[in-house]
């Protein structure tokens, strides 16, 4: 009877070894599979962060070059007005110089969307690239260009309205005056015949 109860013992002890270690290996591989899928989970969370902030970027990118299109035709407009003003025998000198103002104001302006834009460009390549710090030191540089734009955008509406605004209302003073000289002087004109 020792003997069998010996051997019932040995099985008995063998059985619970085998199903605690099993238990214990079942739950170490259950454990990589769960971390493996938080890994995974974490990975594609990553990915949709960094699809959105390019998005964002390119989007940030588009408004800045649209604004500065904008600039752009603003002083053809400026160009076009003064060469219209030439014809009618306006003295141009003050749009001239006004438009030169605006025309300083507006490179400094592209200027500093060109280098905002490559700061911007700059973040987006190291946002994907998971470096959080250089990541973190790109935005803090595209913060900085991008205050230096605002700046630029100010100077550009101070100088409008500083400078063009005032010659523009000149040129329209002088356009109404010889308007009125002209009705006066056809109608003078007319009278005579």
């Amino acid at each position: 009877m020792k003997k069998f109860y010996r051997l019932t013992l040995s099985v008995i002890g063998v059985l619970a070894f085998t199903l605690i270690g099993g238990a214990t290996a079942f739950a170490q591989s259950d454990t990589t599979t769960r971390s493996d899928e938080v890994r995974t989970n974490q990975e594609e969370r990553s990915a949709v962060r960094c699809e959105r902030v390019q998005q964002s970027l390119e989007s940030r990118t588009t408004r800045v070059t649209e604004a500065a299109s904008t600039q752009t035709a603003l002083y053809e407009r400026i160009a076009n007005v003064i060469a219209g003003a030439d014809t009618q025998g306006y003295p141009t000198e003050a749009l001239t110089a006004a438009q030169r103002e605006v025309a300083q104001s507006i490179t400094n302006f592209g200027l500093a969307v060109d280098t905002y834009t490559a700061s911007l460009s700059e973040s987006a390549e190291v946002s994907c690239a998971e470096s959080t710090s250089a990541y973190s030191a790109a935005i803090a540089e595209a913060r900085q260009n991008l205050q230096s734009v605002r700046e630029a955008a100010r100077d550009v509406r101070t100088t409008f309205r500083e400078a063009v605004i005032p010659a523009l209302q000149d040129f329209k003073t002088w356009l109404e005056e010889n308007r009125q000289n002209a009705a006066t002087t056809d109608q003078t004109t007319s009278e005579e015949e």
